[in-house]
């Protein structure tokens, strides 16, 4: 049987959009280890707003 492994699944879950971001960043960076930073918008269909996040030092990683 197959087994299937979500690793997306931490956006399930009741975490901050910050540890979302951070997750999300980790699940591209064990497919595309030169993914150096990631933005993710958000839609609001209440109040038709798009929210962006960014975040390049995403690990607390100094960058030279």
């Amino acid at each position: 049987m197959f087994h299937h492994r979500d690793v997306l699944s931490d956006l399930n879950k009741p975490l901050s959009t910050k540890e979302k971001i951070v997750s999300a960043h980790r699940c591209m960076q064990e497919k595309f280890p030169f993914v150096a930073r990631i933005a993710i918008t958000l839609y609001d269909p209440k109040t038709k707003v798009l929210k962006t996040y960014l975040d390049r030092n995403l690990f607390g990683q100094q960058r030279r």
